[in-house]
């Protein structure tokens, strides 16, 4: 007679338990999804601001500190002031431009290392279709080998189509063009066949195409390779192009105009494999929130 308010209603004891556990259940589930999307969308949002960082770095600054250093090299007169440590007053002469030595390797030979990375990089990428262990090097392999034949390529074609003449191609080292004359108005020149064929420098383009390197280790996440990379790219670069000013076929600046060229062609080819990065995790993050919800 003495029945409690639960033992006449049992129904209501053995329910309240299992409606108090989902309830919990649910609750600790939506904070946990909660928690896993604000990572989620901390993830692509670091990555989409990387994009915007590379962007800032690669495609502006740098570019801009080298054309800046270029531009005071010409406009200071240290371009001539070095030409002139290399020229022989006395014999009216660059004398190690005909330097056989100097002319096999430097203007030949030297040129083989930027081929053989770029056939590398192109058996890479055409390999990784035959070699599942490749796969995950196919995008930058491609963007490497583009890198490399891009710079260079470039740089070939605005030689043709700037007016600035070679040291050797001046009054001021027994030529016939005037330094004054090829900088006093627009640097473009009117015709190909007005070209001095001189600005940029096309051996120091050969060289600093192998900044492609860096790039490369910076879109498959080995910062050792991507340091490495941009020594071989600086070095190569500048050797390249420091025995074209010794032999007196270019100026320091030309040296430099080359680097910033070969910079930006590779920071853009390979701007599209760091953005198909940042596309696939947000393309597929919402696949992976939906598989651990269901498990």
């Amino acid at each position: 007679m003495n029945q409690s308010a639960d033992d006449a209603r049992p129904g209501y004891a053995r329910v309240r338990p299992v409606i108090r556990v989902s309830t919990c259940h649910v609750g600790v589930s939506g904070a946990i999804d909660a928690r896993r999307r604000d990572r989620a969308g901390t993830r692509v949002g670091t990555l989409a601001g990387s994009v915007a960082v590379y962007v800032l770095i690669n495609l502006y600054a740098i570019p801009l500190a080298l054309a800046t250093l270029a531009l005071f090299m010409h406009r200071s007169g240290w371009d001539m002031t070095v030409a002139h440590v290399f020229y022989d007053d006395m014999h009216h002469g660059f004398p190690w431009r005909d330097a056989l030595w100097l002319e096999v390797i430097g203007h030949h030979v030297l040129k083989f290392l930027p081929v053989g990375v770029c056939l590398a990089a192109l058996g890479t990428a055409l390999g990784s279709y035959v070699f599942p262990r490749w796969r995950p090097w196919r995008a930058a392999a491609w963007a490497l080998a583009a890198g490399l034949a891009l710079g260079p390529a470039i740089v070939t074609q605005l030689k043709s189509m700037t007016v600035a003449h070679c040291p050797w191609d001046l009054r001021d080292f027994g030529g016939y063009a005037s330094f004054s004359a090829d900088y006093a108005g627009s640097w473009w020149a009117p015709s190909r066949a007005q070209a001095g064929r001189c600005l940029p420098s096309g051996h120091a383009g050969a060289g600093f195409c192998l900044l492609s390197l860096y790039f490369f280790g910076v879109a498959t996440g080995r910062p050792r390779w991507r340091w490495a990379g941009l020594a071989v790219g600086v070095v190569a670069g500048l050797f390249f192009g420091f025995i074209r000013v010794v032999q007196g076929a270019h100026f320091p600046s030309h040296v430099l105009w080359a680097a910033v060229v070969c910079w930006l062609a590779a920071a853009l080819v390979y701007l599209p494999v760091l953005a198909g990065k940042t596309a696939r995790v947000d393309r597929n993050e919402p696949a992976r929130r939906g598989s651990r919800h269901a498990a």
